[in-house]
């Protein structure tokens, strides 16, 4: 059995994939990992990446609009291989995960991320207390007035 793989149809689409993907997350953490390809009952090759990183979602609208810009400008009759390309749209039939998917070049490319529950909410920040001045009282006469200023008689007695 042949490895999937490396079936030119499916390098060419993960290439693809990843030329995009680094064009549009050049500034964000999230990373494709654990790329895998198979075969499904019809025959098309099936590519699935899974994304990682703080903001999952907000990374996979981002590369789903870029991949919605590139794949409508192929989707022209005089491109020979765009009636093989769909455009992305988000799938939520697999329980606890959601994913972007699109079909380049015959193949379907999956990109998805592990749906996690909302981390417990942050605990609200108390305002800062005021700060309390501690009573001048008992620390002696002197203190409260400060020092005593000079006038110029007393400085230049003349």
């Amino acid at each position: 059995m042949a490895n999937l793989a490396l079936h030119p149809d499916a390098l060419t689409a993960k290439c693809l994939t990843l030329k995009h993907w680094l064009a549009c997350s050049a500034d964000r953490p999230e990373k494709l990992r654990n790329w895998q390809t198979t075969r499904g009952e019809d025959g098309r090759l099936y590519l699935s990446a899974e994304l990682r990183g703080p903001n999952p979602a907000g990374a996979l609208r981002a590369f789903m609009g870029r991949q919605a810009l590139f794949l409508s400008l192929r989707v022209e009759p005089s491109v020979e291989s765009s009636a093989d390309d769909a455009m992305p749209y988000l799938d939520f039939s697999t329980p606890g995960r959601t994913a972007g998917v699109w079909r380049l070049s015959g193949v379907w490319v999956e990109v998805w991320y592990p749906e996690t529950p909302d981390a417990a909410p942050r605990p609200v920040q108390r305002p800062p207390q005021a700060v309390t001045v501690p009573s001048r009282q008992g620390l002696g006469a002197r203190l409260p007035q400060g020092r005593r200023n000079k006038t110029l008689k007393e400085t230049n007695p003349a």
